[in-house]
């Protein structure tokens, strides 16, 4: 996260400003309500992206949860589909045995007459 660099700072303030400033009460008045309303509104901002961070941090965590499961859910189909092949496999290595076990007893018996 780059950070802007921040603005030179201000010049100081012409001398006529000072002078009004110190002479008029009302216009001290103007600029510090100025002032004090500027700092309620970078705070109010401040705290509004403090809480978007929480909420996006939050909704972060909860999508790496669910790719998470996702990707946990993915393996366990990977797994059962390995084991449904396995299975089939074996049953069909069974079934194979099977025949080969009655075709070599049938190749020891005659064969019988069709009438």
């Amino acid at each position: 996260k780059r950070k802007r660099p921040p603005p030179p700072p201000p010049p100081p303030p012409p001398q006529p400003l000072v002078d009004l400033l110190q002479s008029d009460a009302a216009v001290l008045r103007y600029f510090a309500s100025l002032q004090s309303n500027l700092e309620a509104d970078v705070g109010a901002w401040r705290d509004k992206a403090q809480k978007y961070k929480r909420e996006a941090l939050a909704l972060r965590r909860a999508l790496e949860q669910v790719e998470a499961a996702k990707g946990t859910q993915q393996q366990q189909q990977q797994q059962q589909q390995q084991q449904q092949e396995e299975d089939s496999d074996a049953s069909g290595r069974a079934a194979e045995s099977s025949n080969h076990n009655s075709t070599k007893k049938r190749q020891g018996q005659p064969l019988r007459s069709q009438t």
